[in-house]
């Protein structure tokens, strides 16, 4: 007797039953596609969520870094938060964490959630960057005043020999709030020399008046309005 073609159709439903199961791929989608019913639905359904996509990232790293739902229940079914960024063959890992993507953009409500799921805000990147470093250098100070209660801002160096509180004073094209910010940071209080360093570079910049509030010497003012006068 041929079983031949109950065989192949026995395979064929095995094949359809594999592909019908979720996967993480469909997780990691949902989560880049911010669809928090899927992503729910997938987790319920067994999908792990550390689990990696073809291309090696879990769900919570491939999250958009507004989707705060999102990040909550992947964090609250045991994502982890210091997930990695690894590269493609060929090419230099990141090393970026889940922190150092919403640092970048500036979601504070998100790097708080992280951080309360135990994300470590002292994880450097490849270049040497913490989370802190990428929020100063993109301008949102509200995420580095937040971060200044765990990470250190003036002595974390990254590959450019560059540290955040360089980012919050440089000339990086982010001309308001640099010194009103620093005024009002109540954590790290700043030695007087870092509040020199907030004035040269502020006078060398065309930015001196937005410092003058500062509470730096008098005859050090002085001799910075001597030196690169009152614009």
């Amino acid at each position: 007797m041929d079983n031949g073609g109950i065989g192949n159709l026995a395979d064929a439903n095995s094949l359809s039953t594999a592909s019908d199961k979720p996967r993480v791929d469909d997780l990691t989608t949902a989560a880049a596609r911010g669809d928090f019913p899927e992503v729910t639905r997938l987790i319920e359904a067994g999908v792990g969520v550390n689990e990696v996509n073809v291309y090696g990232r879990t769900a919570l790293q491939v999250t958009k870094s507004s989707r705060l739902e999102i990040f909550e229940i992947l964090l609250r079914n045991g994502a982890d938060p210091n997930a990695r960024d690894r590269s493609y063959p060929g090419h230099q890992d990141t090393l970026v964490t889940p922190a150092h993507d919403v640092a970048r953009a500036g979601y504070l409500d998100v790097l708080k959630c992280l951080l309360r799921f135990g994300a470590d805000v002292n994880i450097r990147d490849s270049w040497g960057n913490t989370p802190a470093h990428l929020a100063a250098k993109y301008g949102h100070y509200d995420v580095v005043m937040y971060l200044s209660h765990a990470t250190e801002l003036r002595n974390a160096v990254n590959m450019h020999g560059l540290t955040p509180l360089d980012y919050v004073t440089g000339s990086e094209g982010k001309d308001s709030g640099h010194c009103e910010w620093m005024q009002e940071m109540k954590v790290n209080p700043l030695r007087l020399d870092d509040l020199a360093t907030i004035s040269v570079r502020a006078a060398m910049t065309g930015r001196l008046r937005q410092c003058r509030h500062l509470p730096i010497a008098d005859k050090l003012k002085a001799q910075l309005l001597l030196q690169f006068g009152d614009d």
